[in-house]
């Protein structure tokens, strides 16, 4: 699926494909945790769900960017540029070399190959050589950080989880166990509708996303992909939350704080939620006609279960 959505090469891109993958692969279920918040229960009441920005979530590493070093930047740009520049580009032999190469061990050598291919103009061992490309690497490092500073507000995202029954995130998200979980089922909707197509699952892995490549290749860059795939990387911390995230970029979506969802299919009440908030819930699924679900603790497993309510109020 990744391969499919996110090649760097936008010719090995088969976004077909990449859906008909990730709707194989959907959980027939998607779970919200909510809070008891004001804008949680008025896309509760509106049929909506809260679409926030990656800086205001609780990882300060959530979204994070990277880039390489200026050297491997250089490296890189000069391999993968394929845009027609004044200067002359790369033979195939000296791209293999130059992938081949260790840009450490092999730094010189690297210069030597670069400035004798695309700027041919310039003696070889000219002294201001380096210098031309110490300063392509600045630039180009210069221009990561820059977008990686700006990214977390060039998308917003609604988060989802393939489970319900997480103690840690009914601790973290519904208000210590007080709030509720609502039930979604997002893939009966499958390509027909924008929402389904929206919906991601979160990668975990050790390493932030590194943006080089994309930054560098200019062909990858311009259609915004790398944003998504750059939303749908978390760290393997995380990854007990099982999450899909729904993600907007904003250059295509300015302004939207919310978006219209399917009526969730299911709604499940903490183990300790109030006396207050179990009528709010009992009376819009009453209205709606969605069952309602109340949580409880096991007597002997670290585990929380889940019973229907049945015409009765809670107890």
């Amino acid at each position: 699926m990744l391969e499919y959505f996110f090649s760097i090469n936008s010719q090995n891109r088969d976004i077909i494909k990449g859906l008909e993958i990730k709707y194989q692969n959907m959980p027939p279920k998607l779970f919200k945790y909510c809070s008891f918040s004001d804008y949680k229960k008025k896309d509760l009441l509106n049929n909506t769900v809260h679409l926030s920005y990656p800086d205001n979530f609780n990882d300060p590493y959530d979204c994070s960017l990277t880039c390489s070093d200026s050297r491997s930047l250089i490296k890189q740009f000069f391999i993968l540029n394929e845009l027609n520049y004044p200067f002359s580009k790369l033979s195939n032999e000296s791209k293999k070399k130059l992938i081949a190469s260790d840009v450490t061990v092999e730094y010189n050598e690297m210069y030597d190959v670069i400035m004798r291919e695309c700027f041919p103009a310039i003696p070889f061992g000219d002294p201001h050589a380096n210098g031309i490309l110490d300063d392509y690497g600045s630039v180009f490092e210069n221009v990561g950080k820059k977008i990686s500073n700006g990214f977390k507000k060039s998308v917003v995202i609604a988060c989802f989880s393939e489970i319900n029954d997480s103690m840690l995130m009914w601790s973290h998200y519904a208000d210590n166990h007080r709030a509720f979980c609502l039930e979604y089922d997002f893939k009966s909707l499958t390509n027909s509708k924008e929402i389904a197509k929206l919906l991601y699952p979160v990668i975990y892995q050790q390493e932030m996303f590194n943006i080089t490549k994309y930054m560098l290749n200019f062909s990858a860059n311009t259609d915004g992909f790398y944003k998504v795939r750059a939303a749908i990387t978390k760290s393997s911390e995380w990854s007990y939350e099982k999450e899909w995230r729904l993600i907007l970029p904003t250059e295509h979506f300015p302004n939207v704080t919310s978006i219209k969802i399917p009526l969730p299919q299911k709604i499940y009440a903490g183990s300790k939620i109030t006396k207050e908030n179990k009528y709010f819930l009992e009376s819009f699924v009453e209205n709606k006609n969605i069952p309602l679900y109340h949580g409880s603790m096991n007597e002997k497993m670290f585990r929380l279960e889940f019973k229907e309510q049945k015409g009765e109020t809670f107890t």
